[in-house]
């Protein structure tokens, strides 16, 4: 009889023991919160600069940089075509050109220093009409394609921006351009792109230069603040605002293979390789790889690739840890 009892009591406490087994390895697993690809509007934006000016207006300017010895006209004058507008200060300018490399150079058309001295104008003419609004000082270096004189016709604000060429693709008519900067930081302006230049020229600053393309922006909203040779910065909508989904960065890993993530499948991490797109300041947008509903683990650097885990308490089938 006490034979029964004891092995009654074995099997008894054995049962028990097996019935924690489950309990016990699931408390041993890595626990994790997960959370779900975030949804968030977005629409490409290309960045530039410029200046604002009138619509009517021409800049007079060289083919390559000179010194100005002396300009002739004061702002509010009218000028013709023809007009000697400014004198050439040709010997400031040879040395100053003289530091310039081979290759700047040839960006100016000059295959020397001697043809380079050749192209120095002694005189420079208007090569249109209207009223002087800005002019360059005396002494001053201009830059190739930089204005000497602006002239006016017109008493309508636009802004004048130059683009990049490496994003000239992006840039439409009619596209919607807002505008921010330094003297008139208070306000905000918009506008649209009314005008793209047919061609590209060279933008130089000191020695170096880039390739851009001039636009134009008819200013919808102007006011007595905002005034004509204000320096702007542009941001163009490029495309109509459209949902794209994005994971934290902290989500993402990397090997020799690509970028990945640990995706919950089945009551375990998989880990699955990931295409990514655009790098926004909430994350990386997601091409490939993971589904908008999926969870994805927020904490991989506990586990292993294909590890089984326990998903933390505010983390279930129909509640998924967003934060």
């Amino acid at each position: 009889m006490k034979k029964f009892i004891i092995l009654g009591i074995i099997s008894l406490t054995i049962a028990v023991a097996v019935s924690f087994i489950p309990l016990i390895a699931e408390n041993m697993l890595p626990t994790v919160a997960t959370q779900t690809p975030i949804k968030i509007p977005y629409h490409e934006t290309v960045y530039a600069s410029g200046s604002i000016g009138y619509k009517e207006q021409n800049n007079i300017s060289t083919s390559i940089p000179v010194v100005i010895e002396q300009v002739t006209v004061n702002e509010g004058d009218f000028v013709n075509i023809g007009q000697i507008i400014a004198y050439v200060n040709k010997e400031a300018t040879l040395t100053m050109l003289s530091g310039l490399s081979k290759y700047n150079l040839s960006e100016l058309g000059a295959d020397n220093l001697s043809a380079a001295a050749e192209m120095i104008p002694k005189e420079i003419e208007a090569s249109h009409k209207g009223i002087v609004i800005y002019k360059a000082n005396n002494g001053e270096i201009v830059q190739s394609q930089q204005p000497i004189l602006t002239l006016s016709n017109s008493d309508e604000l636009i802004a004048n921006l130059s683009i990049k060429e490496s994003d000239i693709s992006k840039i439409q008519i009619g596209q919607r351009v807002d505008l921010s900067g330094a003297a008139f930081e208070k306000n905000t302006y918009y506008g649209y792109i009314s005008k793209i230049s047919s061609s590209a020229r060279k933008n130089y600053s000191g020695t170096v230069s880039e390739t851009v393309v001039d636009v134009q922006v008819s200013i919808k909203n102007p006011d007595k603040n905002l005034r004509s040779g204000y320096n702007t910065e542009a941001s163009i909508s490029t495309e109509i605002p459209r949902d794209i989904y994005v994971l934290p960065y902290d989500l993402i890993n990397q090997d020799e293979e690509g970028e990945y993530v640990f995706v919950v499948s089945n009551g375990a991490a998989i880990k699955r390789y990931i295409e990514t797109g655009i790098e926004l300041e909430e994350g990386a947008q997601i091409l490939k790889g993971v589904a908008p509903d999926e969870r994805v683990v927020k904490n991989p650097e506990q586990i292993n690739k294909n590890t089984a885990i326990k998903l933390f308490s505010a983390d279930s089938k129909d509640s998924i840890t967003d934060n």
